[in-house]
């Protein structure tokens, strides 16, 4: 085991060895996840925007019901959903401003569909509890006494209300970094975005080379497994996750002066 992990980290013609993880394709998978926590942190936000702005609204309800289902639904189903979205687009309108279903290294462009498909679970889980928080805030004295001294809902709303309200979101983005990256390894491969997690398949012996699609009964190949490779991504995804969980927390406590 030292001595496949010691391969895998200090090698550099991995491909040999490995079926191939370069240090481009372990970047591909960090600009991924990256992407994909900034989008949720935005689309949280900009969903609670507009449903405490159209608050009021006759449709106000029905966007709360679909908020509700849309949280609720599964994180791989959103990668099937967006799966079956763009080969639409592609198939019948010949849209491919896009690219997804890739057949080499990917570029920046080619992370915006992955990357948007994985932040939606987080955005709309973000979305419901500053939801929650806001509604709290909107309740307390100091917003009925700045309304009373003459300022408008809208700014009271953005100067104050959803400020606070980013306390509860910034808490819970370790969660939401969590739900990204255990959810990153099926998104790399069934969109073929081919970065580090990509390969975590053939890491555990994933038959495709040797006959598993031609009639093999065994998808996983005993041979092909890379212990080396399987340590060394699985370290991989707790780096990030533990970065994410300390950024967080230096974000929240530089912004409100104390620890979670």
């Amino acid at each position: 085991m030292f001595l496949l992990v010691s391969d895998t980290l200090r090698g550099q013609n991995l491909q040999a060895h490995y079926m191939g993880v370069t240090w481009l394709q372990v970047w591909a998978t960090l600009r991924l996840v990256i992407m994909s926590v900034l989008l949720s942190f935005l689309l949280g936000i900009t969903l609670v925007t507009l449903r405490i702005v159209g608050r009021k609204l006759p449709f106000a309800r029905l966007f709360q019901f679909i908020s509700a289902v849309l949280e609720a639904i599964p994180e791989p189903m959103y990668v099937v959903a967006m799966f079956i979205w763009v080969l639409f687009l592609i198939n019948h309108w010949g849209i491919t401003l896009f690219p997804a279903f890739l057949s080499g290294q990917p570029r920046f462009i080619d992370t915006v569909v992955p990357a948007v498909t994985l932040s939606l679970p987080g955005g709309f889980y973000l979305e419901r509890i500053l939801y929650m928080s806001v509604r709290e805030e909107i309740d307390k004295p100091y917003v009925r006494t700045a309304v009373s001294k003459g300022l408008s809902h809208q700014a009271v709303l953005f100067k104050h209300v959803l400020p606070n309200g980013l306390e509860v979101t910034l808490r819970q983005m370790p969660v939401v970094s969590s739900l990204i990256i255990s959810s990153a390894l099926f998104t790399e491969f069934f969109m073929n975005y081919q970065g580090a997690l990509y390969q975590f398949t053939f890491a555990v012996g994933w038959n495709m080379v040797t006959g598993a699609f031609q009639g093999s009964p065994k998808p996983f190949h005993l041979p092909l497994y890379q212990s080396g490779l399987v340590f060394l991504l699985g370290g991989l995804l707790v780096v990030l996750w533990v970065f994410f969980r300390i950024l967080f927390e230096w974000i929240y406590t530089v912004r409100y002066g104390r620890a979670s």
